[in-house]
This record gives structure tokens, sequence and C-alpha cells, in this order.
């Protein structure tokens, strides 16, 4: 009696890992991509080793999987992989990119991504595609303003309280007003614009309250002078003086080909 219910159990449990893998494998879909970061899963309870190698870094490095232990300390096979853009040096250009999975040193293509593409070598190849940036908000040295196409550049700032921010500085007179920044997602404003070669000071008003470029490393301390182009000449400026700490960088003129 004691061996039949014991079979049952067992059983049992086989029958509900077998209806988990089905609807785990109908409803996943590989990457999930989110301004945090990306999220591979992969579901083979009989791997020892899972990696990924993709285009993102020239198919260099061999980034782990590890197992997915849910709360009760149970593993049912699934593979986890995130790719956080609050890891060092971690950060994507919008764009196509391919990638394979290493199953047990053996090349594999994705069951959970429905989308493939051919290579110049006729090899298929599962792929994602970033519509916006990925960025390690998170990383001090992190180059802002962005350059972005010739002279343009675009500013950052992350704030989840924050209900408006604007973007002020010696390109727009410190006008508070003129260039209000839009919300994106997850407390992330941003602005676009475009100026032309010279030295620029900046802060963010975020609320009435001015700050400076948490993400820029160059920075005026307060009560500080500075200088300030007035003219077309190296000798036309003047200084000025700082009555709080600003955020500041300089756009170099774009040699002509």
């Amino acid at each position: 009696m004691l061996k039949s219910i014991l079979l049952y159990q067992s059983g049992l449990v086989v029958l509900f890992l077998l209806i988990q893998t089905t609807l785990f494998s109908q409803t996943q879909t590989n990457p999930v991509i989110t301004s945090k970061g990306i999220t591979f899963t992969y579901h083979n309870n009989h791997a020892k080793t899972v990696y990924l190698k993709s285009s993102f870094d020239h198919w260099k490095l061999k980034y782990p999987f590890r197992k997915k232990i849910s709360r009760r300390g149970l593993w049912d096979g699934s593979w986890q992989l995130i790719l956080d853009v609050k890891y060092k040096n971690f950060q994507l250009k919008r764009g196509l990119y391919t990638y394979k999975l290493l199953i047990d040193d053996e090349f594999m293509s994705d069951p959970l991504n429905p989308h493939s593409i051919k290579d110049k070598m006729g090899n298929t190849l599962p792929y994602f595609r970033l519509k916006k940036d990925l960025i390690n908000y998170n990383v001090p040295t992190n180059p802002t303003p962005i350059p972005r196409r010739k002279y343009f550049y675009r500013f950052l700032y992350k704030s989840s309280r924050a209900k408006k921010v604007n973007l002020v500085g010696n390109f727009n007179h410190w006008n508070a007003f003129s260039l209000p920044m839009t919300y994106i997602e997850d407390g992330i404003w941003e602005i676009k614009i475009k100026l032309p070669p010279g030295k620029y000071y900046y802060n963010f008003i975020a609320d009435d309250k001015w700050t400076k470029d948490p993400l820029n490393t160059n920075i005026t301390p307060a009560n500080s002078y500075y200088k300030v182009k007035v003219g077309a000449n190296d000798e036309d400026y003047v200084w000025k003086l700082a009555v709080r700490a600003y955020s500041y960088f300089e756009v170099k003129a774009h040699r002509k080909p």
C-alpha cells in the first residue's frame, strides 16, 4: 500500500513538471528586453552547462546561464541569463544582434526564439533587435551627454521621483524653462539638442531643484571661476563666478574630409 502511494505521488510530480514545461515553452519567448537589461531563458534538465555567445561583443565571450531555483529550493530544468545594465561596461546600441546557445560545449539554436536569420556562411542564427540604446546609467564614468549625429547631443537624467526636469546651461542663457526634458521610462528623462563647437556648462532642474549631472565626472566646483568664450579668437573670453557646482563638456569641431 505504501509503495503504491509513493509511486502515485512520484507520478504526480512527473506530470506536474511535464505540464509546467509545456506551458513554459508555449508562453516564454527569448529574449525579454527592458530598459534594465536583457533576459534569456532556456529549459533543459539534463544539461550541465549553458552559455550564450553573441555578435554584440564579436563572439568573444561566453556568458554563463544559472539554474533558476524556486523559492522552495526546487529546480525544474530552467536556466536563466540576465545581462543587466548595472554591470560595468555592459551597454548596447540599438540594432540587430545574432547569438547562439552553447549547451555542454555544443552550439544550438534557441528553441524559445521564433526569429532567425542567415549569416554570410549560410548558418541560421536566432536574433533580437534593440529599438533603443541600452545604457549603463549606474556607472559614474559613463560619458554624458552622449553624442549622436553631427553636433547633436543627448542628455540623460535619472529620477524616479521627479515630476518635471529641465536642462539649463550657458547654451540657453541659463533659461530654466526653455529646455524641458521628456520622461521615457523607469525614471529616465532625456532631451536632444544641437550645439556648435565650444565648451558648455549645464545643470538639471528637477522639481525646481538645481543639480549637477551625476553621470558626468567633469564638475566645476561652487564658488570658483570658469572661462566663457565670447568671441572668435582664443583670447576672447571672460571669467565668471560659479555660484553653484556645474557639469561641463566640450563640443569639438568636426574635421572636413
